[in-house]
């Protein structure tokens, strides 16, 4: 009955917060923790004892969490040793190379093609050039909007399409 009053007097919020303390009925004297470290150990040992329940609670809660940090951990390292092995390692030799070469020429290319390990070689060029487009690819909203409101680049052609400027390769 004593402990319901002293519950009900509680805020829910300093219920949480602090709990009760337990009343023990009989404590053990520690004579080798008080030889040892005298009283601050007998003291340390009385509360660890009349606070077991909670010691246990914190002992679990705590190897469970680096238990998860472990899992974590070994997660990770399987996942990195897996991508490692089953990507790297496998297409090692299957990589493509890109040489940027500002002019290139046919003979440049035939040179490439000659050295040794080399099976294949693609030459490409990026050609920047106008292109017309006409109204009815262009979206409603696109229209209502004003396509030459978008950017200056955007020239009309006055037949009802528009000259824009794209890369070609």
């Amino acid at each position: 009955m004593d402990t319901c009053k002293k519950i009900s007097k509680l805020s829910p919020l300093a219920a949480l917060n602090y709990g009760m303390e337990i009343n023990i009925s009989k404590m053990h004297r520690f004579y080798i923790f008080s030889k040892i470290f005298g009283i601050y150990g007998e003291l340390g040992r009385k509360s660890i004892y009349a606070r077991r329940k909670e010691l246990r609670t914190s002992t679990l809660s705590l190897a469970f969490a680096f238990l998860a940090l472990t899992g974590l951990l070994n997660i990770e390292a399987i996942s990195g040793i897996s991508t490692q092995f089953t990507y790297f390692e496998r297409f090692r030799d299957k990589w493509d190379m890109t040489i940027d070469i500002t002019d290139s020429t046919p003979e440049l290319l035939q040179e490439i093609k000659n050295i040794e390990g080399i099976r294949d070689c693609i030459a490409h060029q990026k050609v920047l050039t106008d292109t017309t487009i006409s109204e009815a690819v262009i979206s409603k909203e696109l229209r209502e909007l004003g396509i030459s409101n978008l950017t200056e680049k955007v020239l009309s052609d006055g037949n009802g399409g528009y000259l824009i400027s794209v890369p070609i390769y």
